[in-house]
């Protein structure tokens, strides 16, 4: 299984990417975050850059991205990611990718801003 962690210059993502890397060898790991020089981005074989979450091309590039790398799950890292994917939750699955994030109201109930 191909998975996806986002904000790979994030407290959060280290955590995953520890956790997931030691809990199974058929879980192969990416990393994307906005910033190239990310610490996160380093520690894998496979990541890529997107434009941060605030973008109107945020989505469509994280779509792009992990079709053409077959990535099958996206954990979100950061807020404003997983707000902005789980607002488009029906655009990643048309295209067969799992998000793992509250959908609808319920991740707005984490929102800082409000």
């Amino acid at each position: 299984m191909r998975v996806l962690i986002t904000a790979a210059g994030s407290p959060g993502f280290i955590t995953l990417y520890k956790s997931l890397s030691s809990y199974n060898d058929n879980i192969e790991l990416y990393g994307c975050d906005s910033n190239p020089e990310s610490f996160g981005l380093r520690l894998l074989k496979k990541s890529f850059c997107v434009p941060p979450a605030c973008s109107p091309d945020y989505v469509p590039s994280l779509i792009k991205a992990c079709v053409e790398n077959n990535i099958q799950v996206i954990i979100p890292c950061s807020d404003e990611e997983v707000q902005v994917t789980s607002d488009n939750f029906q655009a990643f699955a048309d295209v067969g990718i799992q998000l793992l994030v509250n959908t609808g109201d319920m991740s707005k109930i984490f929102d800082k801003q409000k």
